[in-house]
């Protein structure tokens, strides 16, 4: 894969534009998908969507770059190009890089989608026998393809995200301080 076909999206709210902005300093190439629908999940697929067969950084709205993130993702992405990598946690006990378990994925913050996977994660959703039970679980959708296929993703750490002190968008019952506890500044 090479690197210059790599894109980077972000799905945001409307309200969060001002967010999304920051991103865009450091990635004025980033794709921005606005969720108009008011269905996170729906959404999230439609995102996919857009991104098609390429390989992707896809990233929520609601989060804060570490500096110079593009050339420190990317360096990641180089060594593991054919692997999802998730590039922030709530794990406390994580302190470096490490593979996991399929089933363990958990947080879409910013992920890294190879090539294909976007479309085929989209698909897997048709199939996908817990979507009434999770109607916004889009991680927990992901961990249940990645079990199917037997197949595992890398966690990098630290974290080049921070999730911002910001009420869910999702589920205003969520905490706000959801933070990574390893995040590289």
């Amino acid at each position: 894969m090479e690197l210059n076909d790599l894109i980077y999206v972000v799905r945001c709210v409307p309200t969060r534009m001002v967010h999304v902005l920051e991103v865009k300093k450091q990635i004025p190439e980033l794709i921005i998908y606005q969720d108009r629908d008011g269905h996170a999940m729906l959404s999230f697929i439609k995102a996919l969507r857009l991104i098609g067969e390429r390989p992707a950084v896809l990233m929520e709205d609601d989060i804060k770059l570490t500096s110079n993130f593009k050339s420190k993702a990317e360096a990641v992405i180089a060594e593991y190009p054919g692997t999802i990598i998730s590039f922030f946690t709530l794990a406390r006990k994580i302190e470096h890089s490490e593979w996991r378990g399929g089933s363990r994925f958990s947080s879409n913050l910013c992920t890294y989608f190879p090539p294909g996977y976007a479309v085929q994660i989209a698909d897997y959703y048709d199939e996908w026998t817990r979507k009434e039970e999770h109607p916004t679980g889009y991680d927990l959708m992901i961990a249940d393809w990645l079990k199917s296929r037997k197949e595992r993703y890398y966690l990098h750490q630290p974290s080049l995200v921070q999730h911002l002190h910001l009420v869910s968008a999702i589920d205003r019952r969520r905490s706000k301080y959801r933070q990574a506890v390893n995040f590289e500044e």
